[in-house]
């Protein structure tokens, strides 16, 4: 999806902050590595428990991994007449006028990919699909639409803390998961596999793991 960004879709991305995720590309999700890891993350300290010693999640941590904004406000969503605007002019992209778990990630990208414009139609879309890869995503296969209720302008995503928010998420999700481990995990795991895999690089010299200065992860 980033590769298909216009200048000036790119030029916004910069602008609201997310900089880093117009080099970041995710070849695979392992799946034994990520039960592996996500038992691994002790949500009552934040903390990620490893053989060879402990990292503390921190916003600091999140933003040197994503390059998200760790500064600034923290996130609200709203509910006023203006958001539900926002929504709906969202959902009439494709074809529908209500309802939370219609949309899937693959249609939303592929709108992404239709058009160099920089709308607000762009930057919800991409705003949806950043935050269902990075933050917290459905158990299901249609997205998560919270993040259309983020209660400011659009384009003042850099003023606020979104490192803050994926830790929330991270810990929300996980004491959901342990309560119910047959359930799909919704939250960052992207985060901790790439930490994860940092650390069995230099640990183990692993050929087959490469993660460049460019937070491009390959398995």
């Amino acid at each position: 999806m980033i590769s298909a960004l216009s200048d000036a879709q790119q030029q916004w991305v910069e602008d609201a902050g997310f900089k880093t995720l117009l080099h970041f590309e995710l070849a695979e999700l392992p799946q034994r590595l990520s039960y592996k890891v996500l038992k691994s993350f002790d949500e009552k300290n934040c903390l990620l428990v490893l053989k060879n010693g402990e990292i503390q999640i921190t916003e600091n941590v999140v933003y040197a991994v994503l390059g998200l904004p760790y500064q600034g406000a923290e996130i609200q969503f709203g509910q006023d007449d203006r958001i539900q605007e926002r929504i709906k002019k969202w959902r009439s992209q494709f074809g529908i006028t209500d309802g939370q778990n219609l949309v899937k990630a693959s249609d939303v990208v592929d709108k992404i990919k239709q058009t160099g414009d920089v709308d607000d139609t762009f930057k919800m879309n991409f705003l949806v699909v950043m935050t269902n890869v990075l933050i917290r995503s459905n158990t299901n296969n249609f997205v998560s639409q919270t993040i259309l209720s983020f209660n400011d302008d659009l384009d003042n995503c850099a003023k606020y803390n979104w490192a803050k928010h994926l830790i929330k998420s991270l810990v929300i999700t996980k004491k959901r998961w342990m309560h119910t481990s047959s359930l799909f995990f919704t939250g960052p795991m992207v985060f901790l596999l790439v930490i994860i895999v940092q650390t069995i690089k230099v640990q183990s010299k692993i050929p087959n793991v490469v993660i460049s200065n460019k937070n491009c992860l390959h398995i």
